[in-house]
């Protein structure tokens, strides 16, 4: 048993020690509106049908992102945030969507819960027939055992069957037949026919471009490149908890979290959007508050 890593390859404190001087105010900063965001959502939730409204659900799940970002980049867990960031990017690809237009909001929200409710009903079924398969590996088979204690999987793809054929989702079926079965749920009535065209419908093409592309690689284990540096000439395996873009990625995390603030408020909350300004402007330095300014005018 290994109680010390190979510190030619993984040295925990070096990293950390390091990297601190630099990440202690802005990882302040995002804990501060990671706190705020937890009061706006508290606020929406005061109203029970807010619990089952997909940008709340979808803002939560930019919160638990951004909150992990602000534990990972102390310990200098840095490259891996990206598959953070990448995941916190869709959430907001998505809020942005459905919130565009308060004549569509219903029915692109209806798309997100069918097909997501959709999804998990496929791979409820799945994991339903790898319990009984006697044909394949007996430790998948109890891995499916495993779900089926915590999930009960016939009850559960019943419960999803009902719902899913419910007269509530009568448009959206109509919609998924014109389209022969689309892929994503923003497909439906003309929408955008991939995840690129989302980005670009929604104003994000030129992040989707750039920053998507390249998290994208990370999470299907193709940045290979990526692994190995050049020093003086000679190549060498990359340090674990290395990389330079802590800062970048704290910003991105930031501005990701307060779009989806911005977006939330606008639409659910007008009336606070005047107390948000002036308290993030109070926050900031002069300079600061230029680009605060620019970030916040389109939303005036």
């Amino acid at each position: 048993m290994c109680e010390k890593s190979l510190k030619s390859i993984l040295d925990r404190e070096i990293a950390v020690v390091s990297l601190k001087p630099h990440v202690e105010k802005p990882i302040k900063e995002l804990e501060i509106e990671v706190n705020y965001a937890t009061y706006l959502l508290g606020r929406l939730l005061t109203c029970k049908n807010n619990y089952t409204k997909p940008p709340i659900l979808l803002f939560r799940h930019i919160i638990e992102m951004v909150d992990a970002i602000s534990v990972m980049i102390p310990k200098s867990v840095v490259i891996p945030a990206r598959l953070i960031l990448r995941s916190e990017f869709e959430a907001l690809l998505s809020i942005l969507y459905i919130l565009q237009d308060p004549f569509t909001y219903e029915f692109r929200s209806m798309s997100f819960l069918y097909f997501t409710r959709k999804t998990r009903l496929r791979d409820t079924k799945i994991i339903k027939t790898l319990k009984v398969d006697k044909n394949i590996n007996p430790e998948h088979r109890d891995m499916a055992a495993l779900f089926d204690q915590q999930v009960n999987l016939d009850n559960d793809v019943a419960v999803l069957e009902k719902l899913l054929s419910s007269p509530k989702y009568a448009e959206i079926r109509n919609e998924e037949r014109k389209k022969l079965k689309p892929k994503n749920w923003f497909s439906l009535r003309g929408g955008p026919i991939s995840r690129e065209t989302l980005a670009d419908c929604v104003g994000q093409r030129t992040q989707y471009q750039t920053l998507y592309r390249m998290w994208s690689k990370g999470t299907h284990a193709v940045e290979l490149d990526n692994q190995v540096i050049l020093e003086d000439g000679i190549e060498k395996i990359r340090e674990l908890r290395g990389g330079t873009e802590f800062q970048a990625n704290m910003n991105l995390a930031l501005n990701f979290l307060r779009e989806a603030i911005m977006e939330l408020i606008k639409f659910y909350r007008p009336e606070e959007m005047e107390n948000f300004s002036n308290r993030r402007m109070a926050q900031l330095s002069d300079d600061e508050r230029k680009n605060f300014n620019d970030f916040i005018s389109k939303y005036k």
